[in-house]
């Protein structure tokens, strides 16, 4: 095994730091650096990996984002040796609770679908608008479970008014423009393609000229191609993100 240089202990840090400030925080360079203690100049370049930052910074850093020194340095992929008793929390029982009432088999596919999520919104996946995207994913599970619950009180109420010989026209209307105007999830869903967007769009500035240009607007010029409808979201958000 080879020994590391300097330089690529560098990078391996500056990585970290980047990926961890930009997943874990959503904050700017200089919001970290003046909790830390140090100008955002030194930041920029401990992320950038032109510089190693000395023991005490890193230490300062590594409990600032609540990991280990070691993973600063790529020494372990767990931000935490210690990890966490889940079996403990009232949400991971509750959790396990539920899947006791479905099939087997509905169970399981839950719990992969739910595990495949969280292993996606991992830390170490480094994506900047990742809590974003878990905010994004609450909502849409609350907004979900909420929906199932209208439908399924909608349908045993007409039920009820059939068995009744009470169920009027008016009744299913009434219920079906409830469920049809329940557009909570078509509106997380549009927040949580924004999302995705956003994090495409985490370019250099080099990039951003290069999409500008693939879109249809010639940089310096103060006409453009015509452009389609998406080509002008997309240039407005690419504006944006300046």
């Amino acid at each position: 095994m080879g020994k590391t240089s300097k330089e690529d202990l560098a990078s391996i840090v500056g990585q970290r730091l980047k990926e961890l400030r930009k997943a874990k925080t959503d904050l700017g360079q200089k919001d970290v650096a003046d909790e830390i203690g140090i100008t955002k100049q030194a930041l920029s370049s401990y992320e950038s990996g032109r510089h190693l930052p000395d023991q005490t910074i890193l230490i300062d850093l590594a409990k600032y984002y609540g990991c280990t020194a070691d993973y600063l340095y790529g020494l372990t992929e767990k931000m935490n040796p210690s990890s966490t008793d889940y079996s403990k929390r009232d949400s991971v029982n509750r959790l396990l609770h539920s899947l006791d009432m479905v099939a087997e088999d509905e169970g399981d596919f839950l719990a992969d679908s739910i595990a495949n999520t969280i292993n996606s919104l991992s830390l170490n996946n480094g994506n900047p608008q990742r809590r974003n995207l878990i905010e994004c994913m609450g909502q849409l599970f609350y907004s979900f479970a909420e929906y199932i619950e209208m439908s399924t009180s909608y349908g045993k109420y007409l039920s009820e008014k059939v068995s009744t010989n009470g169920l009027t026209a008016d009744d299913i209307a009434v219920k079906l423009a409830h469920i049809s105007g329940f557009d909570d999830i078509y509106s997380i869903i549009d927040d949580i393609r924004r999302a995705g967007i956003s994090s495409v769009l985490t370019f250099s500035v080099n990039a951003k000229k290069a999409l500008r240009i693939r879109a249809g607007q010639r940089t310096g010029s103060k006409k453009s191609l015509k452009m389609t409808e998406f080509e002008e979201q997309f240039k407005e958000m690419l504006d944006k993100e300046d």
